[in-house]
């Protein structure tokens, strides 16, 4: 009995050494290659003791194109421009305004000037 016992008990450690192997090779051949890399950063652009306005920067890699929609926390959102520099096999996105042919990074959105 306990030789049975034995090698059921190396084949459940075998299958599971085998298991182990396979989840260990796997995520290094497998990426989500769409999205490579993103950094966002904001300051205070104007406070003129009513409202405070924010300068929002972002930039991030993308394999594909598409839109940037930025939800502000207070209720609303908008589709911001973005300037796409194509890397290679990914693009590089950064969000801002273009205007009079000026390309600005970043965008602005005011909030009201309550102590928060």
């Amino acid at each position: 009995m306990n030789t049975i016992k034995g090698k059921v008990n190396k084949i459940i450690l075998a299958l599971t050494s085998v298991g182990l192997l396979i989840l260990l090779i796997f995520p290094a051949s497998l990426s989500a290659s769409h999205y490579r890399y993103g950094t966002m950063s904001w300051d205070i652009d104007s406070d003129n003791g009513t409202h405070v306005t924010i300068r929002l920067k972002m930039e991030s890699g993308w394999r594909s194109g598409g839109t940037v929609s930025i939800n502000w926390g207070d209720g609303s959102s908008e589709t911001v421009a973005t300037k796409t520099i194509y890397s290679g096999s990914y693009y590089i996105k950064e969000i801002g305004v273009l205007s009079s042919s000026v390309w600005t990074t970043g965008v602005t959105h005011s909030y009201p000037d309550n102590g928060t």
